[in-house]
């Protein structure tokens, strides 16, 4: 076999293990898609105490809660400091907190559920601030760029 038979060869079972990959990656894909639909359904039913209304946009009625965190949800703090461990020491802005635990735990929360806690826990030391950036404190972003608490408003 000559040096260019062996590379074509090589170049072929790259593109094979490629296309291989890619189908796992759509198996995947979708098996997410549906864990995400099921998880929005548990999530939407995890408490049947809760007072519920019936939104109806385009002929489809979906119960909506009207208040309150869903029974077993962890504490704001809680599922804050479990975000910004995940970021791997990058911050997140509220916002960004919002949308996540939107999708995990409370589908419906509010900024003001989570961007005033964010506030205080950084006001008491245990989340550090990089303009709207909340992050845990001793990460490098937070200590090269932190706002100090004691001085700020």
């Amino acid at each position: 076999m000559t040096p260019y038979d062996r590379l074509r060869r090589r170049r072929e079972l790259i593109t094979a293990e490629i296309a291989s990959l890619n189908q796992e990656i759509a198996k995947l894909q979708a098996e997410d898609k549906e864990l995400e639909s099921a998880e929005r359904i548990m999530a939407r039913f995890a408490d049947d105490t809760e007072p519920t209304t019936y939104a109806i946009s385009s002929h489809v009625a979906a119960p909506v809660l009207l208040k309150g965190k869903p029974v077993g949800t962890p504490t704001t703090p809680e599922m804050i400091m479990s975000l910004l461990r995940e970021t791997g020491g990058g911050g997140l802005e509220p916002k960004e907190m919002q949308s996540i635990i939107a999708k995990r735990w409370w589908p419906t929360v509010k900024s003001e559920d989570i961007a005033p806690t964010a506030w205080r826990m950084w006001k008491d030391g245990r989340l550090a601030k990089v303009g709207s950036q909340y992050m845990l404190p001793g990460s490098a972003a937070a200590d090269l760029l932190g706002e100090d608490p004691a001085t700020a408003d």
